[in-house]
Formats: structure tokens, C-alpha cells, sequence
């Protein structure tokens, strides 16, 4: 069992490509957030465009209120890299098991 979680996470040309490839689909597709406030007739929503990386994870923009705070959360920031890389992993793993069969 050890040896095969070894295997899956040994860094290869082709996972390092997967990984990198996702971070920058993530950099690159828009993304919203939606922001609410209080206003003299209740409560007004609406939706902001938001830069940074995430999925799954979001890192980039916060908003509190109708204040705009750019963050970079490191806990956020390494979950969102090892859950990248895993997908790359399991990108590879599954390529390599359709070729064979």
C-alpha cells in the first residue's frame, strides 16, 4: 500500500504539466462573487467579477461588506496546490490504465 501511494504522488514530467495547465484554467476562467449590503430599503445584492486562483478552493479577492480586500490565506493556498496535484496524479493514473487496456 505504501509503495503504490509512493507511485501516485512521485512527481512525473507529465503531472507537473496537468498541475500547472489547472492552476492557469483557474487563473483564466472568470469567476463571481456575489456581494450583498444594506440599503435604506432592506438588503441589495448583486455580483462583482473576482481575479485570482482558486477552484476548489477559492483564493483570491475577499469581500467584507462593500470592502474589497485582496488575500492570500497559506492554508488555502497549500490545500488548493496538493488537491491540484492530486488531480494530476489521478489525471496520469487513469491515462495510463485506458492505454494499457
Amino acid at each position: 500500500m505504501k509503495n503504490k501511494l509512493k507511485e501516485f504522488f512521485r512527481p512525473t514530467v507529465l503531472k507537473i504539466i496537468i498541475f500547472v495547465i489547472l492552476i492557469l484554467l483557474t487563473i483564466f476562467i472568470p469567476k463571481k462573487a456575489e456581494i450583498c449590503g444594506r440599503t435604506p430599503d432592506g438588503f441589495s445584492c448583486g455580483q462583482t467579477e473576482v481575479k485570482g486562483f482558486g477552484y476548489p478552493l477559492f483564493l483570491g479577492e475577499m469581500f467584507s461588506g462593500d470592502a474589497r480586500n485582496f488575500g492570500l490565506n497559506p492554508l488555502t493556498l497549500l490545500i488548493n496546490i496538493v488537491i491540484f496535484y492530486s488531480i494530476s496524479c489521478e489525471i496520469v493514473i487513469l491515462y495510463s490504465k485506458i492505454k494499457k487496456k
